[in-house]
């Protein structure tokens, strides 16, 4: 089993919701339906401001030298390429599937999957994260709850 800071597990959070914004921005360019356009730009704007989160409780974190990779921005990379190859990249994977999706509801379906997938990710890190950053990662899993059942909805509109 690998272990891994919890420096290191936000920047993987940081990576997923940096990807999350793209995957949303195309996904937004696949479909002409208007509400679904809405939709896919509110949530590209959400991974956004969860980034924006995730960074914020990285900087609160005291860290020494001790916590931190010896080469943090090789370590970085590294960490980018962990979740792009869980997330993102390779043939089964969310942008791969994305640009063969043949229908606005295939693309539903793969956002619902990548916002589980990431609620999974977040009650992990929640374990991590100190007492005083609980109540943040908390709201953030609320949220992309809240964006699983919004796609739902949208997804049921279009059955």
């Amino acid at each position: 089993m690998i272990f891994y800071s919890i420096n290191e597990v936000l920047e993987m959070a940081i990576q997923i919701e940096k990807s999350g914004y793209q995957f949303y921005l195309k996904s937004k360019e696949k479909t002409n339906d208007k509400k679904l356009k809405e939709l896919f730009n509110f949530l590209s704007i959400e991974e956004l401001r969860h980034r924006e989160t995730f960074e914020g409780i990285k900087n609160k974190l005291k860290t020494t030298p001790y916590t931190l990779p010896y080469n943090w921005e090789e370590a970085k990379l590294y960490l980018k390429a962990i979740t792009d190859s869980h997330f993102f990249k390779g043939e089964d994977k969310v942008l791969n599937l994305m640009e063969k999706t043949e229908n606005e509801k295939e693309l539903i379906n793969l956002a619902i999957a990548f916002e589980k997938e990431t609620l999974i990710f977040y009650y992990e890190i929640l374990n991590l994260v100190g007492e005083e950053e609980k109540s943040t990662v908390l709201k953030l899993i609320q949220e992309e709850k809240n964006h699983i059942k919004k796609l739902e909805t949208i997804k049921e509109e279009k059955i």
